[in-house]
């Protein structure tokens, strides 16, 4: 029996090669007995070469302490071993990695980086009859300005008029209600929505940079709100005093500042063929609108239909 003077690995007298670290014996046993320089090298610990484990081509010799170190002793069996089983689902957890990433950069260049899904999320609402309209506002705003309608929907519910603000909350589901009925009336019951997209085309940076500038427009629109209310204000059927007003202001600001700093990172021209079905009718018809990646999140300029 003897040991790795790399590793301190037990090893078979016969074998040439350490089977923890790589190391061929002989030519650490051969650099052992070469004569020592007239000044002696600084020892250091031994380093182990994961590639060395993996293939025996490679020699660990160049990375090893020309003398066996204590750590590499009989009495004290040292050294970092890797299970075969170990490497192997290394090796498995490896390729799968990199087939996630190869997927998803597929899938990225193939659906634009999700542009569809603010479209089959509209789509999902109409069939499922949503009354509530801030699911649709979620879909061609960004989701900061989604935030502040929230903010101002709360405050209202807390100082507002509460009359005002159940009116205003049913006029929004009336108008989606209409809506339902008017498809109903003309296509039957179970009626439903179905699309597929035709065309995409990129915007170019013109188109991109009229868009930023839309939105720091309404950036303005927002900054103007928040000068309004002042106090003495009506919101929601309420004047306001000085300490409400303050809140309602703040939220109209930051929202202002936000439009005027929304970075659009992208957007495409979009045509779907769409079809409704219903029980007494069906039809196709194209559309076409755009969509633009805002803050990392994709909208809807436009509501299709």
């Amino acid at each position: 029996m003897k040991y790795c003077p790399n590793c301190g690995q037990e090893m078979d007298d016969n074998t040439k090669f350490c089977g923890a670290c790589g190391t061929k014996v002989d030519e650490v046993q051969a650099q052992a007995a070469a004569p020592a320089p007239e000044s002696a090298p600084v020892q250091s610990e031994p380093v182990f070469d994961s590639s060395a484990a993996a293939a025996d081509t490679v020699s660990a010799a160049a990375y090893a302490d020309p003398q066996p170190s204590a750590s590499a002793s009989p009495e004290k069996k040292g050294g970092f071993k890797l299970d075969d089983k170990v490497k192997k689902l290394a090796i498995i957890i490896g390729a799968a990695v990199v087939a996630l990433v190869v997927i998803v950069l597929a899938c990225s260049l193939l659906l634009g980086g999700g542009y569809k899904k603010p479209i089959k999320k509209y789509i999902s609402l109409l069939n499922s009859r949503e009354e509530n309209y801030y699911e649709f506002f979620k879909l061609n705003s960004p989701s900061f300005d989604y935030k502040a309608q929230m903010e101002l929907l709360k405050l209202a519910n807390e100082i507002g008029d509460k009359d005002e603000v159940e009116e205003n909350e049913e006029y929004l589901e009336e108008i989606m209600k209409d809506h339902y009925d008017e498809i109903e009336d003309e296509f039957g019951k179970n009626w439903k929505y179905t699309f597929k997209v035709t065309e995409v085309d990129e915007l170019s940076n013109k188109e991109l940079k009229a868009y930023r500038e839309t939105l720091k427009s309404q950036g303005d629109t927002y900054k103007e709100s928040a000068e309004y209310y002042e106090e003495d204000a009506i919101f929601y059927g309420e004047e306001l005093n000085k300490s409400n007003a303050k809140k309602v202001q703040s939220i109209y600001k930051e929202l202002g500042s936000k439009y005027k700093e929304a970075d659009v990172k992208k957007g495409y021209e979009v045509e779907i063929e769409y079809t409704i079905k219903g029980k007494d009718d069906k039809d196709t018809d194209d559309v076409t609108f755009k969509v633009y990646k805002v803050n990392n999140e994709w909208i809807i300029d436009d509501m299709p239909f």
